[in-house]
């Protein structure tokens, strides 16, 4: 239900993955397990945070901290995009044979 999963498996996702070199199923399992966990745990924290700063937060102030919050994501999308392709493109030159 969230219409930035694919949007961040295709970047962020394949970024850490690039990065820790995960080669056998039960390390892509602690992987992904561990990625439900961080995720559960942040998405606790900021919604009984949101709920408790609801009560005082202005509209303005609301809308300034999603637009801080997507420019942050957008930001971090294309740093890890950048670090996974750099890193996969470092990979595959060294695949290659020397000539």
């Amino acid at each position: 239900s969230n219409p930035y999963f694919l949007g961040w498996w295709a970047t962020i996702g394949t970024a850490q993955i690039g990065t820790l070199q995960l080669r056998t199923l039960p390390e892509y399992l602690v992987f992904y397990f561990s990625h439900q966990a961080g995720d559960w745990g942040w998405y606790m924290a900021v919604a009984v945070l949101l709920s408790i700063a609801g009560r005082w937060m202005s509209p303005g102030i609301y809308k300034t901290i999603i637009a801080l919050a997507a420019v942050a994501m957008l930001g971090l999308a294309v740093w890890f995009l950048a670090v996974g392709l750099t890193r996969r493109q470092a990979a595959t030159s060294d695949a290659q044979p020397s000539r």
